[in-house]
């Protein structure tokens, strides 16, 4: 059966927020599995877009996962912010080509861009906010220290760009690019619904 995109809605007259997160086989599961939950909760109109067709995914703990559409489909499409999760599916995004047209299209329009682990090399890769504060899993630190400045923080902001940890960061990751995208109220609200500290 054919997947089409889910259209922007309107509620009480405010444009819908839209997001799209890259899905490649062996993405970390945590961190895919809960932002979407999250980002979903808050009313965000989350696209998941397998970067390998529209198959389902095994993440790297196993879970898998149908995506929304083929990345293909998204390429026309604008969204409000790109998220880039990790796992070893991170090299996926980082060898396709129409991953990169969409990073460099939301680059150019100053979108947000938000990688968690792995998918802060992705945002290297893609030449993604050089220079800006960023934080990462420890083990890139080595790969990314001559690109950024790199901080401990569990989440940092640095203008347009969002990044985070891993997979114990993947709730701070979320609910932060809810505030970025639709207010300080809106991520409390979830949060404590969640019953998660934020």
């Amino acid at each position: 059966m054919q997947r089409a995109l889910i259209r922007l809605r309107h509620s009480k007259h405010k444009m819908v927020k839209k997001a799209l997160l890259f899905l490649a086989d062996k993405a970390e599961d945590t961190e895919v599995v809960i932002t979407v939950d999250v980002l979903r909760r808050a009313g965000i109109e989350l696209i998941v877009a397998g970067v390998d067709g529209s198959d389902a995914v095994t993440c790297i703990q196993k879970t898998r996962i149908l995506p929304d559409v083929e990345i293909e489909r998204c390429q026309n499409e604008v969204f409000d912010a790109l998220i880039l999760p990790g796992g070893p599916g991170f090299e996926n995004l980082i060898n396709n080509s129409i991953v990169g047209s969409i990073v460099e299209k939301h680059l150019d329009q100053n979108k947000i861009i938000a990688g968690i682990c792995a998918g802060t090399k992705v945002m290297c890769h893609y030449k993604v906010g050089l220079g800006s504060k960023i934080t990462t899993y420890p083990k890139y630190k080595q790969d990314l220290e001559k690109s950024y400045k790199l901080l401990d923080d569990r989440v940092v902001v640095d203008g347009n760009l969002i990044t985070s940890q891993g997979p114990g960061t993947a709730f701070d990751f979320a609910l932060t690019i809810v505030r970025e995208l639709c207010g300080q109220e809106k991520s409390k609200e979830v949060a404590e619904k969640l019953r998660v500290n934020f």
